[in-house]
């Protein structure tokens, strides 16, 4: 049976921290409302002062969903800290960032159940879409006493690192503009959804016609 992790808020690090240890036993990861920037509140500071981006993440090979509402002021959980976490995804065969927007107006605190953190208003839509992700994301391993099948997939690269390369400094000053300047803003991060929605379009444009830098 496919075992998927889901976890919402503080149990990104339960969700994450599970699919480190496991590895090749799960299929896949939701994370939602992740924990990336701990107030002083909680013990979670202690050990991770950059929430579960301080976890290996980089040894999580299952496909990951990573959700987060435009309008979370959670202050441990900003929306800014999904791209980050895909940036440490380097080994899950696919990362998918979706951030919604919407739903009823709060009535709890910022953290709260009742608030875009939990994605109040709009939990039917935030399930389909993690329903969808899990359809479309091929079973990595599947075993029976019959047969053995296995798929191995590699997550593509972005497309300015397939320009630029991985590591260059043309890649660094783009993410640092992106993750600073972008993605605090709304407008920002309109545009980095929308790059993300037309990414494997354009790659495969490059791919087919070849770019020069």
């Amino acid at each position: 049976m496919p075992v998927w992790l889901i976890g919402i808020s503080m149990a990104t690090y339960s969700a994450a921290s599970n699919a480190i240890q496991l590895k090749d036993d799960i299929q896949g990861l939701v994370l939602a409302s992740s924990s990336t920037h701990p107030t002083t509140e909680g013990n979670e500071q202690i050990s991770y002062p950059n929430g579960i981006l301080d976890l290996e993440l980089e040894t999580i090979i299952a496909p990951t969903l990573i959700l987060a509402h435009e309008d979370d002021e959670c202050p441990g959980t900003p929306p800014t800290g999904a791209v980050k976490i895909k940036d440490e995804l380097t080994n899950a065969p696919s990362v998918e960032i979706q951030y919604v927007t919407g739903g009823n107006e709060p009535e709890s605190v910022a953290c709260g159940p009742l608030s875009p953190h939990c994605f109040y208003g709009i939990d039917t839509e935030v399930v389909s879409a993690i329903a969808n992700f899990i359809m479309a994301s091929p079973l990595t391993t599947t075993t029976s006493a019959i047969s053995t099948t296995t798929t191995t997939t590699t997550q593509e690269l972005c497309l300015f690192e397939t320009i630029y390369g991985i590591d260059s400094d043309e890649v660094a000053r783009l993410r640092f503009f992106r993750d600073e300047v972008l993605i605090k803003l709304p407008a920002g991060r309109k545009i980095t959804k929308l790059y993300y929605q037309l990414h494997d379009l354009i790659s495969e444009a490059i791919k087919h016609e070849g770019f020069k830098k």
